[in-house]
């Protein structure tokens, strides 16, 4: 068996593996799950498509179960970081534990004008597993972990603008120069994302479910389910260890790489 990469929204965006292999699904119903080891920088890649870019409302959704805490690890990424200007949209875990998402405007570096995020009170564990979801409502950034809302969201009336050329990732982010850094270490299953704001009811309803990829306003949905293919032993499965967690880096930029020269 070898992990499914296709998009079950029906919107072509299939994934290009990068080393995640195969391990057994985080939710009922779920046949498989995507494992990326930070030590092998194991990612996901995209074409870029139009329903990957929201440029209004969206949410972005995964189960995870983190490996290890102390890098910025990246859940889904639609991003793009000149040096000098931020786009795109982001959902990731921060190297402190605490989950974020952030959208940015293409105009600058400065939070709060040219971009903006909002973060998780809860700290994430290592070893333990979660249904995330990140969602822009016109209004406010919101997260919500198994269900619940993280605060009353951070304010932004701007909906994400995205440079020209900006890359699509699971599992990481694709920074300055196109380099990719901030690779996840863990497990990650039933990813999707919306080009609407999801409420919490519906959030709450569907965090340990598989969904119908045929569901208004699905831009992308990705739940690994395991498929035969004679490539398998690429994709071998592998069972959860643990590793110990890394030192963060003294980042200044919203994705976590490293900051523009003065």
């Amino acid at each position: 068996m070898a992990l499914d990469l296709n998009d079950k929204s029906g919107n072509g965006n299939n994934l290009t593996n990068n080393g995640a292999t195969e391990i057994s699904g985080l939710i009922t119903g779920s046949a498989a799950a995507a494992d990326f080891e930070l030590t092998e920088s194991d990612y996901m890649s995209l074409v870029t498509s139009a329903t990957l870019k929201p440029t209004g409302n969206f949410t972005i959704e995964a189960v995870i179960k983190p490996e290890s805490i102390g890098t910025d690890q990246f859940i889904f990424s639609s991003w793009s970081n000149s040096g000098t200007v931020y786009s795109g949209i982001f959902f990731n875990i921060e190297a402190n534990g605490t989950l974020r998402i952030v959208s940015a405007l293409n105009t600058g570096t400065t939070e709060g004008t040219h971009w903006e995020a909002h973060r998780s009170t809860t700290v994430l564990s290592a070893g333990t597993q979660y249904h995330v979801a990140g969602v822009y409502d016109g209004s406010k950034l919101r997260l919500y972990i198994n269900g619940t809302e993280e605060g009353t969201g951070e304010s932004w009336t701007n909906g994400a603008v995205y440079a020209v050329t900006t890359q699509q990732r699971v599992g990481d982010v694709s920074d300055t120069g196109a380099a990719e850094v901030g690779f996840f270490d863990g497990v990650i299953d039933e990813v999707r994302l919306w080009g609407v704001a999801r409420t919490q009811a519906q959030i709450d309803a569907n965090k340990a479910n598989e969904i119908d990829g045929t569901t208004a306003n699905l831009n992308a949905y990705w739940p690994f389910d395991s498929v035969s293919s004679a490539s398998a032993s690429a994709s071998a499965s592998k069972s959860l260890s643990p590793s110990a967690s890394l030192s963060p880096s003294a980042s200044q930029s919203p994705s976590g790489s490293q900051s523009p020269s003065a």
